[in-house]
């Protein structure tokens, strides 16, 4: 067997342990969706009297809209 110097890349790749790029999408999908229905949920609460409530959707609404996009941002970047 060749033994690997420091000046050889490493060219092993784990392919068995990789899940196909259709399915790390659709797990991107999924959380996206999951984030979305909490901030629909929110939202409703919100509504019914946002005077009383615009600090706590501000906490809590505001950093799952973030979540979403990084989530999202995560998904596009394996199509670059």
């Amino acid at each position: 067997p060749r033994t690997r110097t420091h000046t050889q890349p490493h060219t092993h790749t784990h392919t068995h342990t990789r899940r196909p790029p259709w399915r790390r999408r659709r797990v991107h999908a999924v959380a996206v969706l999951a984030l979305l229905i909490v901030q629909l949920v929110m939202m409703r609460r919100f509504m019914a009297d946002p005077v009383q409530r615009a600090l706590w959707y501000s906490g809590f609404g505001v950093p799952l809209y973030v979540s979403g996009m990084m989530v999202s941002a995560f998904a596009l970047r394996g199509l670059a």
